[in-house]
């Protein structure tokens, strides 16, 4: 006799995945702080979620392209693992862009639920920002003494201020419909400091308004957009005219001279350009993980050359293929794709997207516009049209 299992056995496999994600990636470094043995719990249950969701979606024979996808973005890891000329040991580190995707896929899973809890965790983050503001110092602090408190480099419930930027773009991506949290992921952009996230959030929240006065043209529309900008405005104003610094960071964002601050970008570029002349060719389609960033004594200061020297042109287009191709469909519904052609630029001048903190929230969103009804009838409407074409020129 079958014993038909309850709904809430779904339910239970989704909060296993998701708060095993969200606290075991994501937000990883509170956990640390208060006890970094619990983190292998969480881990170990999202083990456990991972498996028992894999089983039902096989079972149910749902989701075979995005398996396959995520068993190739695997498998090819394990390539670049096995070929690269650093130690496996320091090497496996420089997967996380390969174990972003597939962790992503999990949170598109049940992505209602962790928008949930990200919708609680943001203003969280925000407030412990502004809690160390005001004690000049670090809540979260996985250095201890050897990290000193700058007033321009807000961590909220991260460990460093770069990941909890990463963290505000694509949460951008999930709440850009959201006004009050797009609001304060604007705000935690500036706390934390990071210049690529203050000025895409601010592109988007500005987007959103116009777009939204645009569809309902109305009194109250206009005095709300007014509104909030006048309150970004001041409190950017104010916080900038403390911290001078950070002022002149985001002007030289816009200074591609030789006097600007992107010159040590260029010449970091050029190292790795040059560099990939010493990759053999299954150097050049898997990747050497960890070499050239060994070799140079630094990051590549951009995402694309990023996965291109860890992890070859295979994954360089695995990555990035669906995100150009979100890009180009721009032209069919500026309102849904125009944040990935901000996002083509974004990651010219850094590594987002390829971290935990980025990467998962990043590619939550990808699979959820994958898997999406109107992208699914969008590109059956354009190879319908592409075949109508081909058959009339033949």
């Amino acid at each position: 006799m079958k014993v038909k299992l309850p709904n809430i056995y779904k339910v239970e496999i989704g909060t296993l995945v998701v708060v095993g994600v969200i606290f075991g990636f994501i937000f990883n470094a509170p956990v640390q702080v208060c006890c970094s043995v619990f983190r292998y719990a969480i881990l170990g249950l999202l083990a456990i979620g991972i498996i028992l969701t894999i089983k039902q979606d096989l079972k149910k024979k749902k989701y075979i392209n995005s398996y396959i996808f995520i068993s190739l973005i695997l498998l090819f890891g394990l390539i670049s693992l096995n070929i690269t000329q650093m130690p496996q040991s320091t090497a496996a580190a420089s997967l996380y862009t390969n174990i972003s995707v597939v962790l992503g896929f999990f949170a598109f899973r049940y992505y209602k639920k962790f928008k949930a809890i990200l919708r609680y965790l943001i203003p969280l983050s925000f407030m412990v920002m502004l809690y160390d503001l005001a004690t000049l110092s670090y809540t979260i602090n996985l250095l201890g003494d050897v990290e000193h408190f700058t007033i321009d480099r807000a961590h909220g419930l991260f460990s460093y201020s770069k990941e909890a930027g990463s963290f505000v773009i694509f949460s951008t991506l999930l709440f850009r419909n959201e006004r009050k949290i797009l609001t304060i992921l604007f705000f935690s952009a500036i706390l934390a400091g990071t210049r690529s996230a203050m000025i895409f959030v601010f592109l988007v929240f500005l987007t959103e308004l116009f777009f939204d006065i645009k569809s309902r043209t109305t009194l109250k529309n206009i005095l709300f957009a007014i509104f909030s900008i006048v309150v970004v405005f001041i409190f950017s104003y104010y916080y900038l005219a403390e911290h001078p610094s950070m002022l002149g960071r985001i002007e030289g964002s816009f200074n591609f001279s030789d006097s600007g601050t992107h010159w040590y970008r260029f010449y970091i570029w050029n190292l790795y350009l040059n560099g990939f002349n010493d990759y053999s060719f299954i150097n050049m389609l898997f990747g050497n993980l960890q070499y050239l960033q060994n070799h140079f004594g630094n990051g590549a200061e951009n995402a694309y050359l990023t996965v291109l020297s860890n992890g070859g042109l295979v994954l360089f287009l695995m990555v990035y293929f669906p995100m150009s191709l979100f890009a180009i469909l721009t032209i069919k519904n500026i309102r849904l794709f125009y944040p990935f052609v901000l996002l083509i630029g974004i990651f010219m001048f850094g590594r987002q997207g390829l971290e935990w903190a980025g990467g998962i929230v990043l590619w939550a969103y990808i699979f959820h516009i994958l898997h999406s009804k109107y992208f699914i009838d969008l590109i059956n409407k354009l190879i319908r049209r592409d075949k109508i074409l081909i058959g009339a020129k033949l």
